[in-house]
């Protein structure tokens, strides 16, 4: 059971309703969900974003990412988007992804072996968009701060910028 602090702590819910009793198909939502540290999963197909803090905006036509900050792949990243005109999805991240957290989210997968060699930490922008139901994930980091401990030419100094796209 939870008292009313408890619940306060875990979210707080601001919901506007017009439903016409006449035309109940004409009715209009407006709301705001905030809260104070939850994990928000944008797709299953994608991590948590952990200890997230924000506001999700919705209404009878999408929703939107407000001043939206959580903990992804071991870094912070701050989040915003939401529904587009199109009725797609388009949500950005923009975050700094440390090695520790780029080997755990690796683990156990063919990238494990790749994620064993970087050292340090980077910054990064993501684009996540969903249109007639696809995923689609767009990376883009200069590698900056990133070591990559492999053989020449593959190799990567930390201080060196090496453009990533994918």
């Amino acid at each position: 059971s939870f008292s009313s602090k408890d619940v306060r702590d875990l979210f707080e819910l601001r919901l506007k309703l017009d439903m016409p009793l006449e035309h109940a198909n004409a009715a209009k939502v407006d709301g705001r969900f905030r809260f104070p540290g939850n994990d928000v999963v944008l797709n299953p197909q994608l991590p948590a974003f952990g200890n997230a803090s924000g506001d999700i905006t919705f209404n009878e036509h999408g929703f939107g990412l407000e001043n939206l900050r959580a903990r992804f792949l071991g870094g912070e990243v701050r989040l915003g988007g939401g529904t587009q005109p199109d009725g797609g999805t388009r949500d950005t991240a923009s975050g700094t992804a440390p090695a520790a957290g780029l080997r755990e989210a690796a683990a156990g997968s063919a990238l494990a072996p790749l994620a064993a060699k970087l050292e340090g930490s980077t910054g990064y922008n993501t684009v996540i968009a969903v249109r007639e139901r696809e995923l689609q994930v767009q990376l883009n980091s200069a590698l900056n701060g990133m070591a990559i401990g492999l053989p020449a030419p593959l190799a990567k100094a930390a201080p060196h910028d090496l453009p990533l796209r994918i």
